[in-house]
């Protein structure tokens, strides 16, 4: 073990610590903003394992986070960021990231777990950002798997088990 793979793991679980914290998070807003700092964490976690379609589609995920975050923010007048644009610009790039930085069958798991995240975070609902987290989840802890970043598995376990609390936390009540 040298010391980039050690940092990688830290970063991991730091990411981890951040993602249990968002799944719980109420307002979509807050949630987006934790979420932004642990795929922060991710992003260097996967640069300092040379997971390149990881490191790449994270730091989309950062623009989108930031996107989202800020889409009712007024430039000029106008909000830009709330164009229904902004979300087939950012799946696209993410394609085509993973494409640029193509590494096998595990680039195309990541792409289609988190534009299929992207898509669900746009929704601003998140329980179904929390039920689409089953299955992007579980595709990510497969990459993980591949690329060696064992602590990122643990984070996406967590995740998926966090979404299932915050599921059951704010699932709506029969009248």
């Amino acid at each position: 073990m040298n010391a980039f793979y050690i940092a990688a793991q830290a970063c991991s679980i730091i990411s981890l610590i951040l993602t249990i914290i968002s799944y719980q998070m109420k307002s979509p807003k807050m949630l987006l903003v934790v979420n932004f700092c642990a795929t922060a964490a991710m992003t260097v976690s996967y640069l300092l394992l040379g997971a390149w379609s990881g490191m790449i589609l994270n730091c989309l995920c950062l623009v989108r986070n930031l996107c989202f975050i800020y889409k009712d923010k007024e430039i000029f007048g106008k909000k830009p960021l709330s164009s229904p644009a902004v979300l087939p610009i950012i799946i696209v790039l993410m394609v085509g990231g993973a494409l640029m930085s193509w590494d096998g069958p595990a680039s195309l798991l990541i792409m289609v777990a988190l534009a299929l995240n992207t898509f669900f975070m746009s929704l601003d609902d998140n329980q179904k950002l929390r039920y689409s987290i089953l299955l992007t989840s579980s595709l990510v802890i497969v990459y993980n798997v591949l690329v060696m970043n064992y602590a990122a598995i643990l984070n996406e376990a967590f995740a998926i088990v966090s979404s299932v609390v915050g599921i059951v936390r704010f699932r709506e009540k029969k009248a």
